[in-house]
């Protein structure tokens, strides 16, 4: 059911890209097979690519701790989106 109704992508604890439902692979412009294996920074803007706040991001989902929140997202157009 949720495969259905929301966009889903599922990451190693280093943020590569394991699976993303259709839904997600459709919201964000991207066939599966070109980003599985890739790094999660590649739907962010660089600069905060690079920020405390992202390795935070990361830190805290590598501890196992849930992270919810609206991100800003960007489209294999360039577009950027929030989800």
């Amino acid at each position: 059911m949720i495969d259905q109704t929301q966009a889903v992508i599922r990451f190693g604890l280093d943020g590569t890209i394991i699976s993303a439902n259709e839904n997600f692979c459709k919201t964000l412009e991207y066939p599966l097979a070109e980003i599985q294996g890739k790094h999660h920074r590649m739907f962010v803007d660089p600069s905060y690519a690079k920020s405390a706040e992202y390795r935070d991001f990361w830190d805290r989902l590598g501890r196992g701790e849930p992270f919810t929140d609206r991100f800003q997202r960007r489209c294999k157009s360039g577009r950027m989106i929030w989800i």
